[in-house]
């Protein structure tokens, strides 16, 4: 009896054994491949070394020198190294560690990318498709530095999607920013506390070819929109959507709590001159008679591809998701 079970558990640690490298061989290859993928459908992808370890019971995949551009979008993004996670029995869940410096390309403008820490956790359906279900991404001491503008830090940072059950095509979307401030800027300047709840709806899936295929932003809704800047809060909820140029349409309310010391900020920052505040705040006084409370403010945005109005006086430019 005790000889059968030691034949057992000898065949299956041979098993497991066989499983494993089987596994970290077909993870290397499906990397190269999709590095191959994204080449040939016109981004620039590549990197400088690939390996997996972890064996027994996962697969870690590091690159190191990982890039990823597309130079018509104006994108980009690379590293020194990117290590990617996997427990060998569940190689749908995967874990992304980011390096503590890395250097993203928005609109052809770099930025670069510090963090105490920076990770990632994504699921994906298990099949060839790869798509998306649902995501988390964390990062503590943020600091992001454009080319020639001041540092924007931020103390934490965290994002998170779900996919809709109902509907494929839209994900749920949450991020919550903690202690948003500009480099060298004043203290009024600084932000306490970023939160959105909200959702968004796609052209087409997130899965393993949406860098080439590009899902575009059809639809945002915004169940709320919370920002605390010291004794002022902001609130926002609404619906747009994507015109045919690409354009965000809809209606979005804003709410301003204390709209007053808000207007005494945006003096202190130099954004409103000081000889407009008493006119600023005559206006003030009559919009809060519509909102229930002298120390509020609401405001009904309308986004057109002309530009943002507030009751038909434009008050910024347009938006556009893609």
């Amino acid at each position: 009896m005790i000889r059968w079970m030691l034949r057992l558990v000898l065949i299956a640690g041979l098993g497991w054994c066989g499983y494993w490298f089987i596994g970290a061989h077909a993870a290397e290859r499906f990397a190269r491949d999709w590095i191959a993928a994204q080449s040939a459908a016109g981004l620039e992808a590549g990197e400088q070394g690939l390996e997996v370890a972890g064996f027994p019971n996962r697969f870690d995949l590091t690159l190191t020198e990982p890039r990823l551009a597309d130079p018509r979008a104006g994108w980009g993004w690379e590293a020194e190294f990117l290590q990617i996670f996997s427990l060998s029995y569940r190689p749908w869940h995967v874990i992304a560690a980011f390096p503590p410096r890395q250097t993203l390309t928005l609109r052809g403008q770099p930025v670069t990318v510090e963090a105490e820490k920076l990770q990632a956790s994504v699921v994906v359906e298990p099949g060839l498709a790869l798509t998306l279900q649902r995501s988390t991404a964390a990062g503590d001491g943020v600091r992001l530095s454009p080319q020639g503008t001041p540092p924007l830090t931020l103390q934490s940072l965290r994002l998170a999607s779900e996919i809709d059950p109902a509907d494929p095509l839209s994900h749920r979307i949450g991020l919550e920013a903690e202690g948003i401030a500009l480099e060298g800027g004043s203290a009024a300047a600084r932000i306490d506390m970023a939160r959105l709840d909200g959702r968004v709806t796609l052209s087409g899936p997130l899965d393993r070819d949406a860098l080439t295929k590009r899902p575009a932003v059809t639809a945002l809704d915004l169940r709320e929109a919370i920002l605390n800047w010291g004794e002022v809060s902001a609130f926002a909820r609404g619906r747009v959507e994507t015109d045919a140029a690409g354009y965000a349409v809809g209606d979005v309310t804003l709410r301003l709590e204390n709209w007053s010391a808000a207007l005494d900020r945006l003096a202190e920052m130099g954004l409103v001159p000081t000889d407009s505040l008493t006119g600023l705040r005559r206006v003030g006084q009559v919009l809060s008679l519509t909102s229930g409370s002298r120390n509020a403010v609401e405001l009904p945005l309308r986004l057109a591809a002309q530009g943002i109005s507030v009751a038909g006086i434009p008050v910024g430019p347009p938006l556009r998701f893609n």
